[in-house]
């Protein structure tokens, strides 16, 4: 099939515009299955068209008239929405298997997927659904019936990464999925999905669904139009864009931070209407909270997570695809599978567990390769309580958002294993904020830590304060009778007591600081130098 990118190019060019091209890594995962009939993993950026490994050749398929369906695994029944509505702009017959679908739609399929090829085959091409309701009994009936009658033709796994037992989108059901192919379609290609794939994680892609002699296709992860910048909000003043150097009572409130995230959203909407942002916080509460105080500074903005019904959750994401808002506040579970492509900035409001799922959920903005921010905006105690939970995967977060000499675009490539020959950003690339102003970031590390280490002392000295004053009103009561001193335990929060120089350190990740407790009254206290 030597023709077969000239024939899928022009399936392309037919349904999408005359300027649509397959990409090489595209091309090379649909070959794996359309001429090599072999399981496939392909690792390919956010926004690259992962969703065409498995609609091309459905396409290719009902262009030549060949019976055959591709069942499409996926996590959220939003992507499974979002599919559909694509497929009907490819024109590819497409169904959604779930929850939500009624029974007379199911009735349908069903009956479809039994066709045997003497009279036809089945006209559905691509069949979308969850691992859970992949294994339904009635579902894996009609799989079993159409794979018996040579129908089936593969299996596409999107965000393949969700087997992985330690990734950061980890999904039990996920695990179902090679005994499903072992038993219902045995020697059906697996076509396996990702773009957020460390080597750990591809190497348990491939045990946990049992892929054979796989094909491994992959892209460069890089997105050249994404700025990548870090805000740590100690450093932050009013009227600034950059950092806040001095000391000052304005400094390093989470007030400042928002009024710059204002700032950002109103001015990305006025030089682009139609454009949206998205701003990621950790907890539903949270994503409350942060919406109110952005519609204070006169916001348009609403909220996503999964605690509203589902018609305020359609209606906001109605709303954010149209361009009707400056953003949206959402946990993660906004976003998997939502293509918009004029997204103009993704802030996340706190740092998340993972680079993982920095890079997944930071990739949902530029997709029209136009120019887009991704910002993080963080505390040290936010980065030092991280670090407590997950010294691994979370040391890799403190790293990247604690640098001042390196680059970020390369700390978040080389965490999936992609070397760059360029220290920093390259010719063509988006700067991100240490490559652009190195010594602006150096100076906003500094003030962050400066203003961290000021709150750790005046901790340090309100709880020997308190412990003092315990230990007078106890000697003082009962009429003066000896009373037993109790000892007052205080753990500081702030790793960095005793206060010594943090400026331009890279804080160690090790085990947390033992409790600190507070001298013996009468005892000289120093601070360490």
């Amino acid at each position: 099939m030597s023709g077969l990118r000239e024939e899928l190019e022009a399936l392309l060019r037919a349904r999408i515009g005359t300027n649509a091209a397959l990409r090489d890594a595209q091309l090379d995962a649909v070959r794996a299955l359309v001429e090599q009939k072999r399981d496939c993993l392909a690792t390919l950026p956010t926004g690259f068209g992962k969703s065409m490994v498995y609609q091309l050749p459905a396409m290719w398929r009902a262009e030549k008239d060949t019976p055959g369906v591709t069942v499409v695994v996926a996590p959220l029944l939003s992507l499974l929405r979002d599919q559909l509505r694509g497929c009907d702009d490819l024109e590819v017959d497409a169904a959604a298997w779930c929850g939500t679908v009624d029974k007379a739609k199911m009735d349908r399929i069903d009956a479809d997927l039994r066709i045997d090829l003497d009279d036809g085959g089945p006209g559905i091409k691509l069949l979308y659904t969850t691992p859970e309701s992949l294994g339904s009994q009635r579902l894996e009936d009609a799989l079993r019936v159409c794979a018996t009658n040579g129908c089936l033709s593969s299996i596409a796994v999107d965000e393949a990464h969700c087997v992985a037992s330690w990734g950061h989108d980890f999904r039990p059901s996920y695990l179902a999925l090679k005994d499903f192919r072992d038993d219902v379609a045995p020697g059906v290609p697996f076509q396996a999905l990702t773009a957020t794939a460390t080597p750990r994680v591809k190497d348990q892609i491939v045990e946990s669904l049992g892929l054979k002699d796989p094909v491994f296709v992959a892209a460069s992860l890089n997105r050249p139009n994404l700025r990548y910048e870090v805000i740590r909000r100690e450093s932050m003043r009013h009227g600034d864009d950059e950092v806040g150097t001095e000391a000052g009572d304005d400094v390093g409130t989470e007030a400042v931070a928002l009024a710059h995230l204002a700032a950002m959203a109103k001015e990305t909407k006025e030089r682009d209407p139609e454009s949206v942002g998205v701003v990621y916080a950790r907890t539903r509460h949270e994503c409350e909270r942060l919406a109110a105080a952005l519609q204070d500074l006169e916001l348009d903005c609403e909220v996503y997570h999964a605690g509203r019904d589902k018609e305020a959750l359609k209606r906001t994401q109605g709303n954010w695809r149209e361009g009707d808002l400056h953003c949206v506040v959402a946990t993660v579970a906004f976003g998997m599978g939502v293509d918009k492509p004029d997204v103009r900035f993704v802030a996340h409001w706190g740092p998340p567990s993972t680079l993982e799922g920095l890079y997944q959920e930071s990739g949902r903005a530029g997709r029209d390769s136009l120019p887009a921010r991704c910002v993080l905006y963080c505390s040290s105690d936010e980065l030092d309580e991280l670090r407590k939970v997950d010294r691994g995967n979370c040391g890799a977060v403190d790293a990247y958002a604690r640098a001042v000499g390196t680059c970020r675009r390369a700390v978040l490539l080389g965490h999936f294993g992609e070397k760059r020959s360029a220290g920093g950003c390259g010719g063509g690339e988006e700067r991100c904020d240490v490559c652009a102003d190195p010594e602006a970031v150096r100076r906003a590390a500094a003030a962050a830590d400066r203003t961290a280490d000021r709150a750790a002392e005046r901790k340090v000295d309100d709880a020997r304060a308190a412990a003092e004053e315990e230990e007078d009103v106890v000697r003082g009561g009962g009429g003066g009778e000896a009373v037993k001193r109790r000892r007052v335990e205080v753990t500081a929060s702030a790793p960095r007591v005793p206060l010594v120089p943090t400026q331009h350190r890279r804080v160690p990740v090790g085990p947390a600081r033992k409790p600190f407790v507070p001298p013996m009254k009468g005892t000289e206290y120093r601070l360490k130098q």
